[in-house]
């Protein structure tokens, strides 16, 4: 529970103390969201609804009946890619003519218009293919399909900046796929059907060969046939079919010659051909005609033309009932010609022959049997796919087709400035983050003396009022609330200084006068506190006993005299100053108004360079003195980054406080201010880091010392 407090406790503090970069980052990323957002073109989308049946369709199948929809995973999923396929696309995009269409057609893009601008380069249009692929890649991106889950339902989106063109493109393109559908099952069948009758012309080469085959066979055996089976009947069935077959060929060239002197119009012919006294007479008038009609003018001429036309319109009705009579006849011909050739086929098989020759007849009749089974299969076949063509139904049928949108689906104004607002808090809150724990920002001390490699003495809590009375603000604290997290903290530092020193045999306890310690308050930067921390580290040891001096070494910028709400006094710096004489320092000391601590005091002056002054030997042999006659000398030095008077007195000292102030100082400045006094402190001098200004310290002190009067 305690550390989710303390966790929750730092996070609400880390917002504080960077609430303006926060606000910022937020209100500036909003802005610029809002602005974005509103510019965008505004995208509508329009969706179909299609259903796959993948149950068989045919529709002359007797037993065929429209079942339920069957689900098959494989087969939508293939429909799927169909649909998206650029087969379908291309079709739409022929129907709906994007070619030339102002969003989806062949443009001048970003890059190509402000190369143009620049005048580097000279945009060209693409043509033929290349324009079409363009076209094709954008209607990829603006058409999507998505199947419904575990169903046959598939959903034809399309995005458009015009909803009217949505909705008629999501329509064009469900009907685009039905129609491929139905035009591929046609292809399928006739392809089917194309197979097939490449093989018709073979079967019925077998069909004429074995029946030929068996005719020249009876032919040249039948003489053996009718002596070994002693029937003469079947000579005179060889000769009628014989008989037959020339006047079936007799009258399949007249109605050969018919036919063409119909389509030339060949009236002699025609007449002499079919021999008919009707069409003689008929022939005889139209001669008549003709020659009248080469005489006469006028309107005569015109009733002559007339008449002639009837008579030769008679003359064809009169040919071609005689056609379609020779047609009949030569159809019944060949009608007796088959019955009499299985007759006689028949009466051989039935006589008494030979083994030879009555296996020889069996088998050529049995072959031809086989191959026009064969042929009759082929060619009804063929019949039955060339009627399929034609009663093709597609698997797939539009449920609902699509409407025009009336709100667009991009942008979601509201969601979108939802996002940002989501979006740029918490990276206003990620970069707060970094500033304060990779920027800036010393927050713990375990951050602390992980970053700066050397012990924390303590953490000073923010203090968010000030202890009333007396000019000195937090250092007061120590005096006047002796048990409070503030003045605790202040004792944490005092102990670890004094037990650091004590390892290394320097400390002094207060029964023992004589050689005290030096210790130096320096920061990083100016405002970090470090004048505070001196002053309360002073008083907390004058508390306990100690006789101490607070020296103010920052003599650029002096700040003890105001913190204690004393006048500035500039008799130090001038006695440094005056090589010749010996350095004074009974009428220097001045008693601190809050505690017994002694106070030698700045002011600023500007006639010394201050970094001659600390790094001279009269500063040295003084800082000796002051040591022998106090318990601590306490030394409040210029910042380190600002100054550089704190090296020079960095070495005469036994310890060195750094002054961080949580959440505000640098880390790179903290460490470069470190590394700057490790470098010329004495190999002996102690060196401690002092968080300054902590927010979670007081409310840890709360919970841990209530029990203790606080």
């Amino acid at each position: 529970m305690e550390e989710a407090e303390i966790s929750l406790h730092s996070v609400l503090s880390l917002l504080r103390r960077q609430s303006r970069l926060i606000s910022v980052v937020v209100v500036g990323l909003t802005i610029v969201a809002a602005v974005l957002t509103f510019t965008l073109t505004p995208i509508y989308n329009a969706s179909a609804l299609v259903l796959i049946d993948t149950s068989a369709k045919n529709l002359l199948d007797p037993n065929f009946q429209s079942a339920g929809i069957q689900i098959d995973d494989a087969r939508v999923a293939s429909e799927v890619e169909i649909i998206q396929a650029s087969p379908v696309l291309l079709e739409v995009i022929s129907q709906a003519g994007l070619i030339s269409d102002p969003e989806f057609g062949v443009s001048i893009g970003l890059r190509d218009r402000i190369l143009s601008y620049l005048q580097l380069a000279k945009p060209v249009l693409p043509t033929g293919e290349a324009a079409l692929q363009r076209v094709l890649d954008s209607v990829r991106k603006a058409f999507s399909v998505e199947r419904r889950a575990r169903t046959n339902l598939v959903t034809l989106t399309v995005k458009s900046e015009d909803p009217a063109k949505a909705a008629r493109l999501a329509n064009i393109w469900a009907q685009a796929y039905v129609s491929s559908q139905v035009a591929a099952k046609i292809d399928a069948t006739l392809l089917s059907r194309n197979a097939l009758q490449a093989r018709l012309e073979a079967a019925r080469s077998r069909v004429v060969q074995s029946e030929g085959s068996l005719d020249s066979f009876l032919d040249d055996n039948l003489p053996q046939i009718v002596k070994e089976s002693g029937r003469t009947e079947l000579a005179s069935m060889r000769d009628r079919l014989a008989s037959l077959a020339a006047e079936s060929k007799s009258s399949a060239d007249l109605a050969k010659v018919v036919e063409s002197s119909l389509a030339s119009r060949n009236w002699a012919s025609l007449t002499q051909s079919l021999q008919n006294q009707a069409l003689q007479e008929m022939e005889k008038q139209r001669q008549d005609l003709t020659q009248r009609v080469g005489n006469a003018v006028g309107a005569s001429a015109t009733d002559l033309r007339a008449e002639l036309a009837k008579i030769e319109q008679k003359m064809v009705d009169t040919a071609q009932r005689q056609l379609n009579d020779l047609n009949t006849s030569i159809a019944g011909t060949a009608d007796q010609e088959s019955q009499l050739r299985q007759q006689l086929r028949s009466a051989v098989l039935s006589s008494p022959l030979s083994p030879d020759i009555l296996a020889r007849v069996y088998e050529l009749q049995q072959t031809s049997e086989l191959a026009r089974s064969q042929y009759q299969t082929l060619l009804a076949r063929i019949q039955d796919l060339d009627i399929q063509a034609n009663l093709q139904v597609a698997d797939s049928r539009i449920v609902a087709e699509a409407m025009t949108p009336q709100t667009a689906a991009f942008p979601n104004v509201p969601m979108l400035l939802a996002a940002a607002v989501a979006g740029s808090a918490l990276l206003a809150i990620v970069l707060a983050y970094l500033r304060e724990h990779l920027i800036g920002g010393l927050l713990t001390v375990e951050q602390t003396a992980a970053v700066l490699r050397v012990p924390v003495a303590a953490a000073l809590p923010r203090l968010r009022r000030t202890a009333e009375g007396g000019g000195g603000g937090p250092a007061d604290v120590v005096v006047d609330s002796m048990l409070s997290p503030y003045s605790e903290s202040v004792r944490r530092i005092r102990a670890a200084v004094e037990q650091r020193l004590r390892r290394q045999r320097q400390f002094k306890s207060s029964a023992s006068k004589g050689s005290g310690v030096t210790i130096m308050v320096t920061s990083s930067a100016p405002g970090e506190g470090k004048t505070t921390v001196a002053l309360s580290l002073a008083r907390s040891m004058a508390i306990a006993k100690r006789h101490v001096l607070l020296i103010d070494c920052d003599l650029r910028r002096p700040s003890v005299h105001t913190t204690v709400g004393l006048p500035p006094d500039g008799s130090f710096a001038q006695a440094l100053a005056d090589e010749t004489a010996t350095v004074e320092l009974s009428g220097m000391v001045k008693p601190d108004p809050q505690s017994d601590v002694g106070l030698i005091l700045a002011s600023a002056s500007t006639e010394f360079p201050t970094d001659q002054l600390v790094g001279s030997p009269a500063f040295a042999a003084v800082l000796d003195r002051l040591a022998s006659h106090f318990d601590a000398v306490i030394l409040d030095t210029p910042p380190i980054g600002a100054v550089v008077d704190g090296l020079y007195i960095a070495p005469l000292v036994d310890a060195i406080l750094y002054v961080v102030r949580s959440g505000s100082t640098r880390q790179s400045e903290a460490r470069a201010g470190i590394a700057s006094v490790s470098s010329v402190k004495r190999e002996d001098a102690v060196v401690l880091a002092v968080l300054n200004q902590q927010d979670s310290a007081d409310a840890t002190y709360r919970r841990q010392y209530t029990g203790y009067g606080y």
